[in-house]
């Protein structure tokens, strides 16, 4: 008996990719081994190299071109869970809701007093569309202005293309933004910028497995849809359809709306070429907020104070103060969002000397008191 029990196969799922997501993998196999199921994701990076005997019980596919691989995985006669939005309409899907990443990028151009931000209309895939959707409904609710644009019709365009959009961003001026579901478009604007020498934020939904938007010449701000959930939610289906609680050609689909930003250079954060400025930057992000002053920002950089003020006053066009300040400010802002603290905290967390100091500070900086922010409806939802 306890043999029998031992040598009890486990159900396999597989996983097929052309567009290897780590994340994914890693999702799904955690709902795999919490529930004594077994993951196979030697195929997640080539799924042309499937065989035609991959002992599946199911299969997790997120093909987005190599249709011979998907005809050959529907000639297996298994159940199927699709991931993606190219692929199996009269399969069950899970996928991430793109328009949860529209939404999150326009908070965030909010969040750096962004008031208008200009997107590409050109595509007409579930990508694009359901990225906008998020983005109009976000900017609705916000009072966000969108400039849409059209600038081109085919991927062979894409270096003019992105030259058009830099000049549509000229146009718009100051406080002017742009966001793009496609990292690639992205890394070309970010190229046709520094060929014109002109800088404006950017956000990019980050789906990439060659990591586009973190290696571009400027590291663009992303928004990180939650792959892991999404691999998990598929693997969780997997297992309703092997038990029988969701049937083979049923239409069910599931989204995932997790997502997060990773901010970089791209929004709201200033950059400059002169290495003394450079390290002074650096500094100003990655220091601890207590020990943040103009004093202790001398002596990481080893230049004297008036020689960097002077240097940074130039290349950033803003002081050293004011930098440190605006770090202060948006971390102070997220700290009351998410709720947790009381002022006194959040204003002791940002290296403020005192609450009354902070409150003042607060309120000539962002036009509200921090007591606003902290009760204002939705604290701690944005996404």
């Amino acid at each position: 008996m306890h043999d029998a029990v031992w040598m009890k196969r486990k159900p396999v799922i597989g996983v097929l990719m052309d567009f290897f997501t780590p994340a994914i993998i890693e999702g799904a196999g955690a709902y795999a081994r919490e529930n004594d199921l077994a993951l196979d994701p030697r195929w997640s990076i080539r799924a042309d190299w499937m065989p035609d005997d991959t002992g599946w019980d199911i299969a997790l596919v997120h093909i987005v071109d190599q249709t011979e691989s998907t005809d050959r995985i529907e000639r297996l006669g298994i159940p199927i869970v699709t991931m993606g939005y190219h692929y199996g309409k009269h399969f069950p899907k899970v996928l991430f809701e793109h328009a949860a990443a529209g939404d999150a990028a326009i908070h965030e151009f909010q969040r750096i007093h962004i008031r208008r931000v200009a997107i590409s209309t050109q595509g007409r895939d579930p990508v694009d569309l359901r990225s906008r959707k998020g983005v109009f409904t976000a900017a609705r609710r916000l009072g966000v202005e969108i400039a849409a644009m059209t600038p081109w019709t085919g991927d062979n365009q894409i270096e003019a293309a992105a030259e058009n959009i830099v000049d549509m961003m000229e146009e718009l001026g100051a406080d002017s933004g742009y966001y793009t579901p496609h990292a690639g478009v992205a890394y070309s604007v970010t190229r046709a910028m520094q060929r014109r020498g002109i800088r404006f934020p950017i956000i990019v939904t980050d789906k990439d497995a060659q990591k586009t938007a973190e290696m571009s010449s400027v590291p663009l701000t992303t928004v990180v849809p939650d792959f892991w959930q999404q691999g998990y939610e598929a693997a969780r289906m997997a297992h309703e359809l092997l038990d029988g609680r969701v049937g083979r050609g049923a239409r069910v689909v599931r989204r995932v709306k997790a997502c997060r930003i990773v901010r970089r250079e791209s929004t709201g954060q200033l950059t400059a070429r002169d290495p003394a400025v450079v390290k002074a930057l650096h500094g100003i992000r990655e220091s601890s907020l207590p020990d943040l002053t103009v004093e202790n920002l001398v002596r990481y950089v080893g230049v004297s104070r008036r020689t960097l003020e002077q240097r940074f006053k130039k290349e950033v066009r803003t002081t050293l103060h004011q930098a440190i300040l605006q770090r202060q400010m948006d971390e102070a802002t997220r700290l009351l969002q998410a709720g947790g603290l009381t002022v006194s905290e959040v204003a002791d967390t940002c290296g403020f000397s005192s609450v009354h100091y902070f409150s003042a500070a607060f309120k000539r900086e962002r036009g509200v008191t921090p007591g606003s922010i902290r009760r204002g409806p939705g604290a701690g939802s944005h996404p």
